[in-house]
């Protein structure tokens, strides 16, 4: 067997990539950084701060709830809430 060059890898985890997007635009999932751009005016900075850590470790606002967000460094009470609200608004 021969080995898979960084090249090959990197291009095997862009459609990897691509094809997770596209499954999840099918199924109507939300991507968490789409979500951040689209809705920043919104937000206060804790908030955007935090989904962006969030980024790191979920794909989608789906993947979200509240006991994740706490998991967040910076997340508390407030911040929730501000989530939660600006989720009613949005979705």
């Amino acid at each position: 067997m021969s080995k898979i060059t960084l090249n090959e890898y990197n291009r095997a985890l862009l459609i990897c990539q691509q094809y997770r997007a596209q499954i999840d635009s099918e199924i109507g999932r939300t991507p968490l950084r789409s979500f951040i751009e689209y809705n920043k005016h919104r937000m206060s900075k804790r908030l955007v701060n935090v989904l962006n850590k969030a980024t790191a470790k979920f794909d989608t606002v789906e993947d979200l709830t509240e006991g994740k967000l706490l998991t967040i460094r910076g997340c508390g009470q407030l911040t929730i809430s501000e989530f939660n609200q600006l989720i009613s608004e949005v979705l």
